[in-house]
C-alpha cells in the first residue's frame, strides 16, 4: 500500500500526444506498418521474444530442480532464493550508472551475459563434486550449493537489467508523438511468450528433464545475444527520438512486486 501510495506524488512531465482517435485496428495496422518499415525494430522485438523463449525455459524451474534435482532442503532453496531478490535489488543502482554512461544497448549486452552465465552455471552443476566447503548456521556448503547461489544472484540482476534496459531502449527508439503504437506492437508481439512455461513443464514432464530445458534454454539466450549485437546504438548513432535512461524508464514502468 506504502509503494502504491508514492505515486500520488509522481510527476509526468508534458509531452506531446496523439490527438486523433483511431480504432483499435487501426491502431496495429500502424504498429505492423513500422515494424516491416523499421529493421532494428523487428530485431528489438525478435531479441524480446527470444529472451522470453529462454527465461520460460529457465527461471520458473531452477527451484523445482534444486528440490528434485539436486535434493537440497528448504532452507537451502530460501537461501538461494534471497540471492537472487538481493541481486535484482541491489543492481539496479549498477544499471542506472551503465544506462547513463554506456547507452542502453550496451546494458542490453551486459545484462544479457549475466543471464547467459546462470544458464552455463546451472548446466554445470551437475559436473560438480560433492566435497563439503564448510558448514554455516547449520547449512553445508558444497560445491552444487555454491554454484546454485550463484545461479540465483545472476539470474536476478541480470532479470532487473533486462527489464530496465528493454523498457529504455524501447524509450529511445519510439518517436514521442507515436510512442503507444511502438509499445503496443512490442508488447502484442511479446504476448503468446507467456504461455512458454507451459511448454517447458511438456518438455521436463515427469521423467525430470531439467538438463534439456536448461540446454534449450542456454541456445535461446545465445540467439538473442546474437540479436543484441545487431542492434543500432542508438546512443551514439542517429536517434528518432530523445534518449531514456535507466531512470526514466523506471520511472514510466512501475515495478512489481
Amino acid at each position: 500500500m506504502c509503494i502504491r501510495d508514492r505515486w500520488w506524488f509522481a510527476y509526468e512531465p508534458r509531452h506531446k500526444v496523439e490527438t486523433r482517435n483511431l480504432r483499435l485496428g487501426a491502431q496495429l495496422v500502424r504498429g505492423w506498418r513500422r515494424a516491416r518499415r523499421e529493421p532494428n525494430f523487428r530485431r528489438f522485438m525478435a531479441s524480446r521474444v527470444m529472451l522470453a523463449v529462454a527465461m520460460g525455459l529457465f527461471t520458473p524451474f531452477v527451484i523445482p530442480y534444486a528440490f528434485s534435482g539436486l535434493g537440497m532442503s528448504a532452507a537451502i532453496v530460501g537461501l538461494a532464493l534471497a540471492a537472487k531478490m538481493l541481486s535484482n535489488s541491489l543492481s539496479n543502482l549498477l544499471w542506472s550508472h551503465l544506462s547513463a554512461v554506456r547507452g542502453n544497448r550496451h546494458l542490453l549486452l551486459v545484462a544479457g551475459a549475466l543471464e547467459a552465465m546462470a544458464l552455463a552455471l546451472v548446466l554445470a552443476i551437475p559436473l560438480l563434486p560433492q566435497a563439503t566447503l564448510g558448514s554455516l548456521l547449520g547449512l553445508r556448503f558444497d560445491p552444487p550449493l555454491v554454484a546454485l547461489l550463484l545461479v540465483m544472484a545472476a539470474a536476478g540482476a541480470g532479470e532487473s537489467g533486462q527489464n530496465t534496459a528493454h523498457m529504455a531502449y524501447l524509450l529511445d527508439l519510439a518517436p514521442e508523438r507515436t510512442r503507444s503504437v511502438y509499445m503496443a506492437t512490442y508488447y502484442l508481439v511479446v504476448l503468446p511468450m507467456c504461455f512458454m512455461p507451459l511448454a517447458t513443464a511438456a518438455i521436463i514432464g515427469a521423467q525430470g528433464r531439467y538438463m534439456v530445458a536448461f540446454a534449450l534454454g542456454a541456445v535461446a539466450m545465445a540467439l538473442t545475444m546474437l540479436l543484441y549485437r545487431r542492434l543500432d546504438d542508438l546512443r551514439n548513432g542517429p536517434q528518432p527520438a530523445a534518449p531514456a535512461s535507466a531512470a526514466t524508464a523506471s520511472q514510466l514502468e512501475p515495478r512489481a512486486k
